[in-house]
C-alpha cells in the first residue's frame, strides 16, 4: 500500500519536476529490494 502511495507522490512530482529522473529511478530499485525483502521474511514465518 504504501509503495501504491509513494507510486503516485513521485509520478506526480516528476511531471512537475523535470529534475527527478536518476533520483526516482534510485527510489524505485529501492522499493523492489525492501518488497522482496519484506516477503522472504513473510514467507518464511509461515513455516
Amino acid at each position: 500500500m504504501l509503495f501504491g502511495i509513494e507510486t503516485i507522490i513521485f509520478i506526480t512530482l516528476s511531471l512537475l519536476l523535470s529534475n527527478l529522473g536518476g533520483f526516482y529511478g534510485t527510489f524505485v530499485v529501492l522499493n523492489g529490494l525492501f518488497l522482496g525483502i519484506f516477503i522472504i521474511i513473510d514467507q518464511m514465518s509461515n513455516f
